[in-house]
């Protein structure tokens, strides 16, 4: 460990091998579904980054702001972001994702997915009184 005194306070770096950071991870044991997925995903994305081709819109959007205040002008107006319209359940995005990218001939050949579940009734409860 390094101990060293900045702003009235005591600073310690601790000294790690990176593989420690780790061990603190209990395993976890996954469907073999989501490691084929995870796997299969990898597989159809990876591929070679040419940073010369990147571009930071990000960067570039606090720069242009940046230089919009030093020259006294006012901020340009942002569209409103959209509100989301439906909630989406991820495993089925994939799944969804990965049957559009095989073949005609190998789709349709995975389980159809499951129907969530029939809300029980609902009685009041023992004792309760009507409102209304």
């Amino acid at each position: 460990m390094l101990f060293t005194v900045g702003n009235n306070c005591l600073v310690v770096f601790a000294d790690r091998n990176a593989a420690e950071y780790f061990d603190d991870i209990p395993p976890i044991k996954l469907p073999g579904e989501t490691i084929d997925l995870a796997e299969h995903i990898l597989e159809t994305k990876a591929g070679h980054f040419d940073a010369s081709e990147f571009e930071d819109r990000y960067e570039n959007a606090v720069v242009e702001m940046l230089k919009r205040k030093q020259a006294g002008l006012p901020p340009t107006e942002q569209p409103e972001a959209a509100t989301p319209t439906n909630d989406v359940n991820l495993m089925d995005a994939l799944r969804r994702s990965v049957e559009r990218e095989k073949p005609a001939g190998a789709r349709g050949k995975t389980a159809e997915p499951k129907k969530p579940a029939k809300e029980p009734e609902r009685r009041p409860a023992k004792g309760a009184r009507k409102v209304g």
